[in-house]
C-alpha cells in the first residue's frame, strides 16, 4: 500500500502566523507597561506634595504616608522592569518571524516592474522564473 502524497510544507505561513502570534503578545504586554508608568507618575507626584511641605528632610523613616507612597513606587518599578523586556522582545522577535514568513512567499510568475532604463520609461509586464 502506498500512502497519499504529502503536501510541500510551507514554512512561510507558519512564520506568519507564529510573528503575528508574537506580536499580539509583545503588544499585549505593553498595557501592563503603561501600567506601570502611570502608577510610578501618580506616586512621583504623590511623593512631591508630601515631601515639599515638609519641613525635614523627607527620607520615609518615621512618616508612614511616605513609606506607602515608596511601597507604590517600588510596586510599579517592578511591574515596568517586567513587563518591558518581554513586550520589547516579543515585538522585537514577532517582526522578524513576519519578515521571514514574508519573505519565504512564493513569487507570481507575472507581475508589473517599472522600467527605468535610458530610452524604456514605463511599465510593462515581466515574467519570473
Amino acid at each position: 500500500m502506498s500512502s497519499a502524497p504529502r503536501r510541500p510544507t510551507r514554512p512561510g505561513r507558519a512564520l506568519r502566523i507564529a510573528g503575528a502570534t508574537v506580536l499580539g503578545v509583545g503588544a499585549a504586554a505593553l498595557v501592563p507597561m503603561g501600567v506601570g508608568i502611570a502608577l510610578a507618575r501618580d506616586a512621583t507626584r504623590d511623593g512631591r506634595r508630601v515631601c515639599w511641605g515638609m519641613d525635614i528632610a523627607c527620607d520615609g523613616g518615621d512618616n508612614p504616608e511616605v513609606r506607602e507612597i515608596l511601597e507604590r513606587g517600588y510596586d510599579a518599578d517592578k511591574l515596568v522592569r517586567i513587563a518591558a523586556p518581554i513586550a520589547g522582545v516579543a515585538l522585537l522577535t514577532g517582526l522578524v518571524l513576519l519578515s521571514v514568513g514574508l519573505a519565504v512567499r512564493g513569487r507570481a510568475p507575472v507581475a508589473v516592474a517599472p522600467r527605468l532604463g535610458p530610452g524604456n520609461l514605463g511599465i510593462g509586464l515581466q515574467g519570473r522564473f
